[in-house]
Formats: structure tokens, sequence, C-alpha cells
């Protein structure tokens, strides 16, 4: 009986000093990222992308890491004839409800090059939206670089790696 109440013993012990441990671990990780993130926004070039690329991450992903953004379009934007990539960033519009009442209205958000964290939102009927076969990341990818990363580039630098 006796040894079972020092395996009770050294198993509560044990688990104290992980709990303990892991709790530490948090408190000081999450103090070296704030302080890590502090010292980049002060270093004059590095903190122009750091920044650009902190407030992207939350501009496309919500709190719980899904994007907000749902599909990749194309619209005629800013005039006939000339196509912008957007991302449809809600499906129904009801506030102009009231003067477009025959129409399904979408919010489309067109990102500018090569900041996307702004950009112009279009409240866009539904049959002026051309669905892309892209994802999101690689959308993000083509407008940050300013149309020169595509799908079609990456795909050729890795075949000549293979080759070399």
């Amino acid at each position: 009986m006796q040894i079972l109440v020092y395996i009770v013993a050294a198993l509560i012990i044990f688990l104290s000093i992980t709990v303990l441990g892991y709790m530490t671990k948090l408190v000081f990780f999450s103090k070296f990222i704030k302080k890590a993130s502090d010292v980049l926004e002060r270093i004059p070039i590095i903190k122009t992308v750091y920044s650009t690329s902190k407030q992207i991450i939350g501009v496309v992903y919500s709190g719980d890491g899904e994007s907000v953004y749902k599909k990749v379009v194309a619209v005629e934007f800013p005039r006939k004839g000339i196509y912008a990539i957007g991302f449809i960033t809600a499906d129904k519009n009801t506030a102009l409800k009231e003067f477009l009442a025959d129409k399904e209205i979408v919010n489309v958000f067109v990102p500018t090059a090569p900041n996307p964290t702004s950009g112009f939102l279009l409240c866009m009927p539904k049959e002026d939206i051309h669905p892309l076969n892209m994802s999101v990341e690689w959308a993000f990818k083509l407008i940050v670089s300013g149309g020169y990363i595509t799908e079609e580039l990456v795909k050729e630098k890795e075949e000549d790696k293979i080759t070399e």
C-alpha cells in the first residue's frame, strides 16, 4: 500500500512540474515573440516588409485561421475591357437591395498591388463576376509580386532545379 502512495506522489509531482513548465514556456514564449516583433518594427528596411506582411496576414486570415476571402474572381475594373483580380467577401449584399431589388449583389474586394491591405470594395451584380480557378494564396502571390509570380513561373523554376 505504501508503494502506491509513493507512485501517486511521484505522479502528482511530475504532473505539477510539467504543467508549471508548460505555463512558464507559454509566458516566456509570448514575451519573446512580442519583443522580437518590437525589434523588427524598429529596423528601417525590415520594418516595412515585416509590418506589411503582418497586415496582410491580419487582413487575409480571421482569428480562427480561416481566410476571410471566399473565392478568387475576375471583375471588369476600373473600366469595361480591363479585368482585375478580386476576392468575394460576402455572397449577398442586402444594403443595396432597395434600389437593386432585381439583381443579386455580391461584395468583391479588389486589392491594390503590391500592398493588398488597401483596395476597392465593389458591390457588383453576381452575373458580372467571373470565378477563377485559383487559390486565395496564389492570388495574393500574384498581386504582391505585381503580376510577376505565376504558377507557370514557379513550375519552370522547379523544373530548372531538377535538371541542374
